[in-house]
């Protein structure tokens, strides 16, 4: 028995260091010919050893596979199946040959020459590897390519020291002879020589099998080779060369990553795993490959220059800049690897080669539309780390390894019942489903089960990765197209931003969540946090109203974005994952408290007085200010209130309490009229007189609403407070599609509209001030990323006093002549510290609570905001579920929120008062009865008989 577990032990010590010194002796190659040439010639010579790697791949997975599985075979066999796959890698070495030729065209040189030579030699000593594998004698694979491991890495040291042999032309000469050396001693050690008697009836015997294997491996790197050959022969052999050297340097990372199977597979089928169970084995695994590529990525791109030109010469500066992305690249596939690796271990054989063929169609053709659009390295890797979230992203939804089922802990039977088929000749859903139930009392073969479940609705989650794509790919690649080139790499620090908001928006997009609050704060975030600055730092253009940015702090303020989402993003985590605790009370109390009738929310009689007292303030203003507010500017009609109430004066409150008691009360009326149409629907008598007297308060307020709050002389996020909120209580988001649809529609107003709805500020005369959305974004209205950097620059200088800003916040009522401190707005003292004659500046979010508490106070702040808005997003659904539309509050704070997000606190918070204020007002205590305080209702006369005792129970 010991020596049985020594010899076993041999063998996968031997056949692990086979696996390691073939892997690398490919790859040291690839950087001792960095070293030593020129990155252009480095690109041709690159292109060639990548479709090189591509053949052995294919022919890995066609001639290897097959000679794994006859491992417990006699030798003879064996061997006489090596002999076969011998002479099919001679067979096809011309063909790769000729590719070569091709793709080196008529000026091909002595080095293209030399890896042509080179290829039937590699293909052979390939395959025999796996002979050997087959035959228990992996210790013969592991020393000959150990061989040529170590001479490969001595080629690699002589370019290190500079030797004068250490030229291009007798490296690869040096390193082609080494491969024949080894595939000598392979030979010499299996006793395997190339057979073509039978070759012909051994072809036609499972060539499918062979087809399918040797797709399923070689695809990948085929797709690869397809985009090198694009990037060198439409862009530039530089580019091609950039592209393999950072490939090259994570290269470890896709060994490591190819070991996965040989962990997880094996062991999954000794203990009949059920697939659960192999997938959270899957996943612990992929988590630590995906950060530990993200770790290994950053290294890489911090890496010294002087240690950087040990692995790739003069290409490793050139293939720093793009080493990140494709890190990130690397980080995402191994998920889609991982759900390929998880099907493989259930023989879904055919569902993985699909995936991998989607992958193999989708990565070169994002390639190169980011290849043509930015005719860089960078556009081609983008493009790539795009099919690969795609990919992944697909995979996963598509399979959702984690809910499969099925026992695993049943093995199949040796005989098994025709499945039921419809008339088509597919298996019926109906009767997939009683096979399902069935279960053990089958014992089908679980890859079978597995294939029986209902298959995965992909509207949605092909609506996210779409809108993702455009959000995250799109909008982005427009942005850097119409833009100039910049000098240096600074205009990647939005793109994190851009990613994480395109992300959590295309969810919310495709999962239809009415989650407003949110909506709001990341349509913010991607336009003002992330296009902007992307389009400000490509033009090194920063808004005309915040001169002398300080270039250097765009990290800082990047870092400050980052962190802020971040701890949002952990926030409404953390209330997502206690939500389910919440969601069970709820349903008690609602049980007890009986879910057949809706409550009213709204006081009738609260909503008429505050109308009363909306209606009498309204005509206070408009008497001293102008009837016909619409026909004013807004420069005019600012003018005319100034006049009327000076800046410092009690009256100060009077434009808010003005807006906001209309707006609330006509949207407190119209929720009143739709909780009494309810009502009427369950057997209640509405009195007409209440009905009239509710739809001419509605028509009375909407007229002064629109008067007060038109989009001429009011300011436009004012504006489209009192639109949208008013919208929302006629039904905007009673639907997920109109959610959806709403959610788009605001994104594409904030870059092509909110712009120009700007043109009156100053008179009725229309004066737009951008020529294009991309011009917009460098306009006065996207200074939120400038004034983070202003913001730092002030704190730093000035300190921060803890609270400060706050304090006039809450305190906003108190006049300054009897506060004479009262701390100005945040944007008015960033402008004042910098020295700026314009002070109508924004203060972000961000910058508010930095300023207020420094880091810590960002960080708790943003965290407490995510946990608070998750929270009550979720409240605003289900009053939508049940009444279509939210309360007062749900339906103008939302958009309220564009406001306090963008800043300042202190200009926003008396508006903020009076919605809070009303709102609370209007609403109907939770102590009182169901029907108390709504439209009048006639009262019912008790019921005269019993209903049957059958129309309600149960059987």
């Amino acid at each position: 028995m010991a020596k049985h577990l020594s010899k076993s032990a041999v063998r996968a010590i031997s056949g692990a260091s086979d696996q390691v010194f073939s892997s690398l002796s490919n790859g040291l190659i690839i950087y001792a010919v960095a070293v030593v040439t020129a990155t252009d010639d480095f690109g041709e010579i690159a292109l060639l050893l990548t479709l090189l790697s591509a053949a052995i791949g294919a022919l890995r997975g066609a001639l290897g596979t097959p000679l794994l599985l006859t491992a417990g075979r006699d030798s003879s066999d064996i061997r006489r199946e090596g002999a076969f796959a011998f002479t099919s890698a001679l067979l096809v070495s011309p063909v790769v040959g000729a590719v070569m030729w091709a793709v080196g065209g008529a000026g091909i040189g002595l080095q293209a020459i030399l890896i042509i030579v080179a290829t039937p030699i590699v293909l052979a000593e390939d395959v025999l590897r796996f002979v050997a594998i087959a035959l228990g004698r992996p210790h013969i694979a592991a020393l000959w390519d150990g061989v040529w491991f170590a001479g490969s890495a001595a080629l690699l040291v002589a370019t290190w020291l500079r030797l004068p042999l250490a030229t291009t032309t007798n490296i690869l000469g040096v390193w082609t002879a080494l491969a024949l050396i080894s595939l000598a001693g392979m030979v010499v050690g299996v006793r395997v020589f190339p057979r073509f008697k039978n070759f012909r009836a051994w072809i036609s015997d499972g060539w499918q099998h062979r087809v399918r294997y040797g797709a399923d491996y070689g695809l990948e790197q085929t797709a690869v080779f397809g985009v090198l050959l694009f990037a060198s022969v439409i862009l530039t052999p530089y580019v091609s060369a950039t592209l393999r050297g950072a490939t090259a340097l994570l290269a470890p990372i896709a060994i490591a990553t190819s070991a996965i199977p040989l962990v997880v597979i094996p062991e999954s089928r000794r203990q009949n795993m059920a697939p659960q169970r192999v997938w959270n084995a899957l996943a612990r695994i992929t988590l630590v490959s995906s950060c530990g590529t993200a770790l290994f990525g950053t290294a890489l791109f911090f890496l010294p220059s002087k240690l950087g030109e040990l692995l790739l010469g003069d290409t490793f500066d050139d293939a720093r800049g793009i080493i990140p992305i494709v890190a990130i690249e690397y980080a995402i596939v191994v998920w889609a690897v991982a759900v390929i690796f998880f099907l493989r271990a259930f023989n879904r054989s055919a569902d993985a080669l699909a995936l991998k063929l989607t992958y193999a169609l989708v990565m070169p053709a994002m390639a190169f539309g980011g290849g043509l659009l930015f005719h860089t390295a960078a556009g081609v890797v983008v493009g790539m780390a795009s099919a690969a979230t795609f990919n992944a992203a697909f995979s996963l939804i598509r399979i959702k390894p984690w809910k499969s089922q099925g026992p695993a802990d049943h093995p199949p039977s040796a005989e098994q019942e025709p499945l039921p088929s419809s008339a088509s000749g597919r298996v019926s859903t109906d009767a997939g489903d009683q096979l399902l139930k069935v279960g053990a009392a089958k014992a089908m073969p679980l890859a079978t089960r597995l294939r029986l479940h209902p298959p995965t609705q992909l509207g949605e989650p092909l609506m996210t990765l779409w809108t993702f794509a455009v959000l995250a790919l799109l909008v982005p690649a427009v942005i850097i197209r119409f833009t100039g080139i910049p000098d240096g790499l600074t205009w990647l620090w939005p793109l994190p931003a851009v990613v994480i908001a395109s992300a959590r928006l295309a969810w919310l997009v495709g999962k239809g969540d009415r989650r407003l609050f949110e909506m709001i704060f990341w349509v913010y975030t991607y336009a003002f946090m992330g296009l902007a600055p992307l389009a400000q730092i490509r033009q090194d253009h920063w808004p005309i109203t915040v001169p002398r940015v300080d270039d250097t702090l765009i990290g800082i303020a990047t870092l400050m974005v980052l962190l802020g989402l971040g701890a949002f993003l952990a926030g409404a985590g953390l209330d997502g994952a206690t939500s389910l605790r919440r969601d069970k009370g709820a349903q008690k109390r609602a049980d007890a408290n009986g879910t057949g009738a809706q409550k009213f929310t709204i006081s009738y009689q609260r909503a008429v007085l505050l109308a009363t007292f909306a209606i009498l303030i309204a005509l206070y203003y408009l008497s001293n200010v102008g009837w016909f507010q619409f026909l004013l500017g807004r420069a005019e009609a600012r003018a005319a209130y100034d006049a009327v109430w000076p800046v410092g004066s009690p009256g100060v409150v009077v434009l808010p309490c003005t807006y906001m008691a209309l707006l609330v009360a006509f949207i407190a009326l119209v929720r009143c009229r739709q909780e009494a149409k309810a009502a009427s629907l369950r057997g209640a008598t509405i009195l007409p007189s209440a009905r009239r007297g509710n739809l001419f308060l509605i028509v009375v307020v909407g007229l002064l609403l629109a008067d007060v709050m038109n989009p001429i002389s009011t300011a436009r996020y004012h504006t489209g407070t009192a639109i949208f909120g008013a919208a929302t209580a006629f039904g905007l988001f009673a639907t997920h599609r109109r959610f959806r649809g709403f959610t788009c529609s605001l994104l594409a107003a904030m870059l092509a509209i909110f712009p120009f709805t700007h043109a009156f500020r100053t008179t009725l005369k229309a004066s737009f001030k951008a020529a294009n959305p991309v011009d917009s974004l460098m306009s006065g209205d996207y200074d939120s990323f400038a004034q983070l950097m202003n913001g730092y620059l002030v704190g730093t200088r000035e300190g921060i006093p803890v609270g400060k800003q706050f304090s006039g916040v809450l305190l906003f009522w108190l006049r300054r002549a009897w506060w004479e401190d009262k701390p100005v707005d945040t944007g008015v003292h960033i402008a004042n510290v910098r020295g700026y004659g314009f002070t109508n500046l924004s203060a972000p979010l961000w910058i508010e609570l930095y300023l207020n508490g420094g880091w810590v106070l960002l960080v708790v702040g943003m965290f407490a905001l995510g946990y608070g808005l998750h929270r009550w997003d979720t409240r605003l659904e289900a009053q939508i579920q049940v009444a279509r539309i939210p309360g007062p509050v749900g339906c103008i704070l939302p958009f309220y929120m564009l406001i306090l997000l963008r800043g300042s606190l202190l200009q926003a918070a008396a508006f903020l008062f009076f919605i809070v204020t009303f709102s609370l007002f209007v609403a109907q205590r939770k102590k009182a009865n169901t029907r108390r305080g709504a439209l009048h209702v006639r009262p019912q006369p008790p019921p005269t008989r019993m209903e049957p005792r059958a129309a309600y129970a149960s059987p």
